[in-house]
């Protein structure tokens, strides 16, 4: 279950290429809660016990594909849905030692960066690096919410150069990948060290390279190498 950073999403894509939500701005929760809440169910709070009842209760949420899931190597238990009806994709929360509910991800398909910022408003930062696979050269960008505790994960477009950094468009119909809801006492380091696996030290480097959102645009990017 885990993972580096960034994350490897390219092969999701593709197979989910052909498949758009109706109606992506689901996605965002209710309104029902305050952010990081998510239809009710809340990192720091909602329980392991509590979290499949929440999720069955939920039209957007496939009540069948609800399932807790353990792993040995290192011990732990999630819960993983699929969503339905006007929604695509998939998502699954994450526990703490004592099966308190630490951080909702959800992969959506059919988000754009640009219903991000219209729903939630500006980011205050964001953080890119490239990434390089079979199918050639990416960017992938991460924009924060800390007072939220929110960060989203943007496919940024493929590129044709061969230079490791630079700066890059940011357009509106950027794919999102990933929304990760936790705690905001937890602070950006947590998306670093525990949603990005980097060592303690790696993750202060990231840190160090957070940038200012500065809106759509042309070259509106700096994306550093790994």
């Amino acid at each position: 279950m885990k993972r580096q950073l960034p994350i490897l999403i390219v092969g999701l894509l593709l197979a989910l290429a052909g498949c758009t939500s109706r109606n992506p701005k689901l996605f965002f929760g209710d309104g029902q809660c305050n952010l990081p809440c998510w239809y009710g169910l809340t990192p720091n709070r909602t329980t392991l016990s509590e979290a499949p009842e929440i999720l069955k209760s939920l039209p957007i949420i496939d009540r069948q594909s609800v399932e807790s899931r353990s792993f040995a190597n290192p011990p732990e238990t999630d819960v993983r849905w699929d969503f339905t009806g006007d929604t695509i994709g998939y998502g699954h929360l994450e526990f703490d030692d004592n099966s308190v509910l630490e951080r909702i991800k959800i992969v959506p398909n059919g988000l754009n960066l640009g219903d991000v910022v219209d729903f939630w408003g500006n980011p205050s930062s964001a953080w890119a690096v490239y990434h390089r696979d079979p199918g050639g050269l990416y960017y992938f960008l991460t924009v924060f919410y800390p007072e939220r505790g929110i960060s989203v994960e943007i496919m940024g477009h493929q590129l044709s150069k061969k230079s490791s950094t630079g700066n890059e468009d940011v357009t509106r119909d950027m794919s999102v990948t990933v929304i990760d809801l936790y705690d905001p006492g937890r602070g950006i380091e947590y998306y670093f060290t525990h949603i990005a696996f980097a060592p303690e030290a790696q993750a202060q480097s990231y840190i160090k390279q957070l940038l200012p959102w500065a809106g759509f645009g042309k070259g509106a990017i700096h994306v550093g190498s790994r």
